[in-house]
């Protein structure tokens, strides 16, 4: 496996404060006097810190970072363009000094239970909270170029490590021991860890989409499943391939032509503007009309950056359109039950002039051979 992996790096300040700016033209922050942010995602998103423990408070003029001592110099390291407050008790409690009694303060509704929006309200008596929702994650939707550089590298991990462990898996490893070099290659690989919790799945166990991997063995002729990602600056990839180790039988590449014609569907079908439900329609449709329609059991993709699943949402129900800038999985799937199931997943990044796949890995059924790696990497030499 190449160990040459792609460099993690901080953005310039320039970049917090573009997308704060971009923040506050949401519609759903008119009229609010200053806006808390407390969910640790957003804080990266919004000023750079990758850590725990923090609120971050905006206003229209300027921004303060509430934190405590275990981070003093974390966040002197990461925190861009705001100014940085280190507390000694519970942040709550010091967001008075930094909002006046009589602000309209917007809260992340979605990242908040209700006992702790109690607490909130005991401590800053006078603010009227305001509850914020989707407006994060609508913003986080639309990726820039340092997140787009972020998510290529992910992506690029993944494939290097499937290529590396693929290559040594054999009949009679277990599915958990799999998982195990999943793990420790993507560290190796230059991984922040794992995207998830990998999912390696074979034989009749194919058949569950998120099945959890067991001390069951690998078999010839049956499905392997493997599902998992690699995490570049807080970005996330997510790769599945399904081999089948010796020779596949008919049935299963039967599975796997339906399965790459729903992926080519889609992406021929890809521009800037089309409906999320219409991808899903298309590549169902090509599911449906191979008679495999009842056994595509899940919604066609979703949007990977900072959560492994986020917005755009590609499903029969979702709202919205694909923009310039997002980046989704593709993951259409087969699933028999008692018998097996297959899916492959690709990620995607929607550009003006059109689709752009990140994991550039074959969608063969066959384990690579470990000499042939380089060139399981489509495009390679």
């Amino acid at each position: 496996m190449s160990h040459d992996s792609p460099a993690a790096f901080l953005p310039d300040g320039d970049v917090y404060l573009r997308r704060r700016a971009d923040l506050w033209s949401s519609p759903e922050l008119e009229g609010l006097d200053a806006f808390l942010v407390t969910a640790s995602i957003h804080h990266r998103y919004l000023c750079g810190f990758s850590g725990s423990s923090a609120h971050l408070v905006l206003t229209r003029d300027g921004s303060r970072f509430l934190t405590d001592g275990r981070y003093t110099e974390q966040s002197a390291h990461e925190v861009r363009e705001t100014d940085i407050v280190i507390v000694d008790g519970p942040l709550r409690n010091f967001l008075g000094d930094h909002l006046k009694s009589w602000w309209k303060v917007g809260f992340e509704a979605g990242r908040m239970t209700i006992a702790e929006l109690k607490l909130l309200e005991e401590s800053c008596p006078g603010i009227t909270w305001i509850p914020v929702t989707d407006c994060m994650e609508r913003l986080r939707a639309v990726k820039d170029e340092h997140e787009i550089a972020s998510l290529r590298g992910a992506a690029t991990i993944a494939c290097q490590v499937l290529g590396h462990v693929a290559s040594g898996v054999e009949p009679g490893q277990s599915e958990r021991e799999i998982v195990g070099e999943l793990e420790g290659n993507l560290r190796k690989a230059g991984s922040e860890g794992s995207a998830f919790e990998p999912i390696v799945v074979s034989g009749p166990g194919g058949s569950r989409p998120h099945g959890k991997a067991s001390d069951r063995v690998v078999r010839e002729g049956e499905c392997l499943t493997i599902d998992f990602g690699a995490i570049l600056n807080g970005y996330h990839s997510d790769l599945t391939r399904t081999f089948v180790p010796g020779a596949p039988v008919d049935e299963f590449l039967e599975w796997q032509g339906v399965l790459d014609r729903a992926i080519e569907a889609a992406l021929a079908f890809i521009e800037p503007g089309i409906p999320c439900q219409e991808l899903d329609r298309v590549a169902r449709a090509v599911i449906d009309a191979a008679g495999f329609g009842e056994y595509f059991v899940h919604n066609l993709g979703h949007g990977i950056g900072l959560e492994v699943h986020e917005a755009p949402h590609l499903s029969r129900t979702s709202a919205g359109s694909l923009a310039v800038g997002m980046v989704f999985t593709i993951e259409p799937g087969i699933y028999v039950p008692g018998h097996g199931g297959m899916r492959i997943e690709e990620d995607v990044l929607m550009t003006e002039n059109g689709p752009e796949l990140l994991t550039r890995f074959t969608r063969s059924l066959a384990l690579p051979e470990p000499e042939s790696i380089s060139n399981r990497l489509l495009g390679a030499e």
